[in-house]
């Protein structure tokens, strides 16, 4: 199978499935027709309700601002770059840095 051969698989315990979402995203853009992985970006946002995001620094953000732009719920590490844009209680759920249980 192509996904095999793109990147090691990871099993997702609690449905039993398979899944390599980079191997999906190429799939993808290959039967869409795109241009780049960027084109299907929307779709691949859509279906979920939330974006996890969790670093220590980020110059921009730009995963961030694409899964707003999507509708998503946001939860987020407040680090830098992120608060440009981001407002924790406003668009978005910031969380500390290297503090995993306020996530």
């Amino acid at each position: 199978m192509l996904a095999d051969t793109l990147a090691p698989s990871h099993t997702n315990t609690q449905e039993g499935d398979t899944v390599n979402m980079l191997a999906l995203a190429v799939m993808l853009a290959h039967v869409c027709l795109c241009d780049t992985l960027q084109d299907i970006l929307p779709e691949l946002y859509c279906g979920h309700d939330a974006f996890l995001f969790s670093s220590r620094y980020e110059a921009w953000g730009m995963p961030v601002l694409e899964a707003m732009a999507a509708g998503l719920a946001v939860v987020a590490t407040a680090c830098l770059g992120l608060d440009t844009f981001a407002r924790h209680g406003m668009n978005a759920l910031l969380a500390a840095p290297q503090v995993g249980r306020c996530l």
